[in-house]
């Protein structure tokens, strides 16, 4: 089989997509195929998983706060990666600890003290240019049948335990996707739909990649707009 036209360099992709979308095959897919760099979400960061438990806020505020510090240096990675001519690609892009936190204050699984506090890294981060916005998020959709039925099959990245919490949250993190960054940051989102075969699937992500380009940089009020999409704005987060 003939290996695909290369994408043009310098660009970050972040794949998204609830739990069992099939991210991490399709980011070691890619980046076999495309010769490019590929990051591990947070939790997978140094090779060993971190465990997502907590029994109160204030451990989950921790945690929370650890695997952000992770998704930060992720994003330091991937920036530098981009000078160099990437592709990069990020396996969930540098807010999945932000609109994780998000949807377990939705669900009153958290408080909303635990949101606010890491908001607030959120918007220092994005005022010091430590935290950027991916030139292209491939956001991975399947029906829920399938996304349950995937993550039954490989239980060691997806712990049965928290199986229903990853899939209610994943609702939330969808429609902040589709609707609010897709709002913001036109054309930078592409749909995949992911109850396909993995090989039909990487090959849409491939098209898609290659007709990318690096986002242009401006200021940090869109970025800082859509962190501020994530704490909820209005600040009813956690009351609805």
């Amino acid at each position: 089989m003939a290996r695909p036209a290369s994408p043009r360099s310098g660009i970050i992709v972040a794949v998204e997509g609830g739990s069992g979308a099939g991210k991490t095959a399709l980011v070691a897919d890619l980046a076999a195929t495309l010769g490019a760099t590929a990051i591990p979400e947070a939790a997978d960061l140094g090779g060993r998983r971190a465990s997502l438990r907590f029994r109160s806020d204030a451990e989950l505020a921790r945690l929370e706060a650890a695997l952000f510090a992770r998704d930060l240096d992720r994003w330091r990675r991937a920036d530098r990666g981009r000078a160099k001519g990437g592709p990069i690609l990020l396996d969930t892009g540098p807010f999945g600890t932000l609109t994780y936190t998000r949807g377990l204050v939705e669900i009153r699984a958290a408080g909303p003290g635990v949101l606010r506090r890491l908001i607030a890294r959120g918007r220092r981060a994005a005022a010091l240019g430590a935290l950027g916005v991916p030139d292209l998020v491939l956001y991975l959709e399947a029906p829920e049948a399938t996304l349950r039925r995937r993550a039954a099959r490989a239980p060691a990245g997806h712990p049965p335990r928290l199986t229903e919490r990853h899939h209610r949250v994943g609702r939330i993190e969808r429609r902040l996707w589709l609707t609010a960054f897709r709002t913001r940051f036109p054309r930078r989102l592409v749909r995949l739909d992911a109850d396909r075969p993995a090989d039909r699937v990487r090959r849409s992500a491939e098209r898609a990649i290659r007709r990318a380009k690096p986002l242009r940089r401006t200021g940090p009020g869109p970025l800082l707009g859509w962190v501020e999409e994530i704490g909820g704005g209005s600040g009813e987060t956690g009351n609805r």
